[in-house]
């Protein structure tokens, strides 16, 4: 289970989302993992991570303006990113202020970077 915490400039220390999200859906992980087998678990939370980490670039060349060499990018990526994020993009996001930057709420008492 992650456990990254986060220091905010008032000096509170506030877990990650993916902390407090890992609390609630850890055992339905550990159930998944025995049912597929560690082995089959392992390759697919790699391929996932590999996955979760090229489309999360892609979004963050695309809201930054950078050149897409769009061949360059899988075609299952390419339809996840054009049929469901880029619309969601272009109708939700207005104005870029920052990226890669660290967020927290006092009132939900989480952090993390964005």
């Amino acid at each position: 289970m992650l456990k990254r915490f986060y220091l905010t400039p008032e000096g509170n220390k506030y877990p990650s989302v993916s902390t407090v999200c890992a609390l609630s859906t850890a055992e339905g992980i550990k159930k998944w993992r025995e049912r597929v087998g560690e082995e089959e678990a392992n390759k697919i939370s790699a391929q996932a991570s590999k996955r979760g980490t090229k489309v999360h670039k892609l979004c963050e060349e695309y809201i930054t303006n950078k050149d897409i060499d769009w061949r360059k990018v899988m075609p299952d990526d390419l339809s996840l990113f054009k049929e469901e994020i880029k619309p969601m993009l272009d109708t939700h996001l207005k104005e870029v202020w920052a990226v890669e930057c660290m967020l927290y709420s006092n009132h939900l008492e989480v952090g993390g970077q964005v």
